[in-house]
């Protein structure tokens, strides 16, 4: 009788870890550092952590991250393999910023790469509703050094964050998706 109700027990918490897995795939709500490494195990995921600080600039501001966590998470059936890095602030420990990134190989072709980049809106888009209007659009973009590539951009308000979806495509170089994760300064 224990060893059946033992049995059970076990299979709800795998349905459990299996639904959450799939669910909170990307996190939309802010996360402290410390919940990160739980987040991630969730996963599967492999650590990768950085021995450097990451500083990133715009024209009035520089932000100074505390190390980066990386990590490569298992093939998921909606999303497959991403890498994920975590950029967060050392004097409130909480994430600012989360990266979710694809890399594929040069011979991926372009309308292939940008039915994934729709599949990904639409299910973003089901999570959170409809982005920002008048966006996703293919642009072509010609760089001295880097030659040409293709982008599509699309952006969604959640709560104190903005997500965006970039997709880049290049003939040369290959292509990358990223979903950014950014959370306002509060």
């Amino acid at each position: 009788m224990k060893t059946k109700h033992f049995f059970i027990l076990f299979l709800i918490h795998l349905l459990n870890i299996n639904s959450y897995s799939q669910k909170s795939f990307i996190s939309y709500d802010k996360v402290k550092v410390e919940d990160i490494t739980s987040i991630e195990k969730s996963f599967y995921s492999k650590t990768y952590q950085s021995k450097l600080e990451t500083v990133e600039g715009t024209e009035d501001t520089i932000i100074r991250y505390g190390k980066p966590k990386y990590y490569n998470r298992q093939e998921n059936k909606s999303y497959g393999k991403i890498q994920v890095t975590y950029y967060y602030l050392e004097k409130d420990s909480l994430v600012r910023k989360i990266s979710y990134l694809w890399i594929t190989p040069k011979n991926t072709k372009l309308e292939d790469y940008s039915k994934k980049f729709d599949k990904v809106v639409e299910q973003i888009s089901s999570d959170l509703g409809k982005p920002k209007p008048n966006q996703g659009k293919l642009t072509k973009i010609y760089e001295e050094n880097l030659g040409e590539r293709h982008e599509r951009r699309v952006t969604w308000n959640y709560k104190d964050a903005e997500i965006t979806l970039l997709m880049i495509w290049s003939r040369n170089h290959g292509a990358n998706l990223n979903i950014g994760v950014n959370w306002k300064n509060k």
